[in-house]
């Protein structure tokens, strides 16, 4: 699809909202043939006329990110047309809607802020918008499975499920995005970093304190138009400057899950029966299996929710002194591999440094 029918798409996709729009102050305006006048105005364009000549020499490619002109579409569709200026943040929302919603439109332009007004915040924070959901898209648009960003990464890297540990750091230009920067090639600077300990330390992920393989890097943003930019290109160094792999990490062996590989069937209806208050059967005493997941839950315990939020030493304690209440062959081990089958990647290590901490508190001195 070229550009002339990407813009084409954009404006049915904008007429699409005009009929479900409620008519403001008694106003009849919302029309379908005023689609294109928002289209145009919110690129910039006084008439559509002139943005469809920029269309023709290229200038406009429709692609990649995109801020709307607040103030042009007030001229345009308030000044002009004529309607109520109340209906201005119901413009701009249509603009926004017309190309976050439809994929096929091949750019997005979900921002509030005009860059000429004043600055807009999240509510509650003194973080600013538009950089924000700058970043966030930015985020999005190199950190992906098939882009060479990640790639990059599999040559140091051995995980089976590595959608979680990526980290981003832009080093974006000073008050990025504002006017002055509309129309200039932009580039900065990007640390991209993979936790290898797959936050299991949460605090160390936070301080950026934890096992890392990671690498510098620059992003460059293209102008696509008058109030865009194309999609990102990044760059990553060859070498990491952060190599902190394990020995089986740099043999390129990916992380063993520990334990006994419970039987899944046995283990869930343990957990339902355990969910039900039902007593435990006497074909299951001695069933390893179902009585793992019999002690993820009951009374003064949920080490079962502990486990799927994160709190694996909580849902530890708690499954040992369940097990132990209920006087069963061997409690301890009952409670680990209770733990052990539901961790995920994510909490794994720490639920082994859990473990390996409680058995030694238990052994004699």
């Amino acid at each position: 699809m070229n550009r002339q029918q990407r813009y084409n798409l954009f404006v049915s996709h904008i007429a699409r909202q005009f009929p479900a729009t409620p008519a403001v102050e008694g106003s009849k305006l919302y029309c379908r043939r005023h689609a294109g006048v928002l289209a145009s105005a919110g690129f910039g364009y006084s008439t559509e006329f002139d943005f469809r000549i920029e269309l023709d020499t290229g200038y406009e490619q429709c692609s990649g990110y995109y801020i709307p002109d607040r103030q042009m579409i007030a001229q345009r569709l308030i000044q002009d047309l004529g309607y109520p200026e109340s209906s201005l943040d119901g413009l701009v929302r249509i603009f926004e809607l017309a190309s976050t919603n439809f994929s096929d439109v091949g750019f997005r332009a979900d921002f509030y802020d005009d860059l000429r007004g004043p600055r807009h915040l999240f509510v509650g924070s003194r973080e600013r918008v538009n950089p924000a959901i700058f970043k966030r898209l930015i985020t999005e648009s190199i950190d992906d499975e098939d882009r060479p960003t990640r790639k990059r990464f599999w040559q140091f890297v051995r995980d089976d499920n590595p959608a979680d540990y990526f980290d981003y750091a832009f080093k974006v230009p000073q008050d990025f995005p504002s006017s002055y920067h509309l129309q200039r090639t932009i580039r900065f600077s990007v640390v991209a970093a993979y936790d290898l300990d797959m936050g299991g330390d949460q605090e160390a992920s936070f301080f950026g304190t934890n096992r890392q393989v990671a690498f510098r890097g620059s992003v460059r943003l293209r102008p696509s138009g008058r109030r865009g930019w194309h999609f990102p290109t990044c760059r990553l160094e060859d070498v990491p400057f952060r190599d902190e792999r394990n020995e089986a990490e740099l043999a390129g062996e990916p992380y063993a899950f520990p334990g006994e590989g419970l039987d899944d069937a046995a283990f869930e209806a343990g957990r339902m029966a355990s969910w039900e208050k039902d007593p435990i059967p006497a074909d299951k005493v001695h069933s390893l299996d179902w009585l793992a997941g019999y002690v993820m839950r009951g009374e003064n315990c949920n080490a079962s929710g502990h486990m799927s939020t994160g709190l694996v030493d909580r849902a530890l304690v708690q499954a040992i002194d369940y097990a132990e209440s209920l006087q069963l062959f061997d409690p301890l081990r009952i409670a680990i591999e209770g733990c052990r089958h539901l961790a995920s990647t994510r909490n794994t290590r720490q639920l082994e440094e859990a473990i390996a901490e409680e058995l030694d508190r238990r052994q004699p001195y």
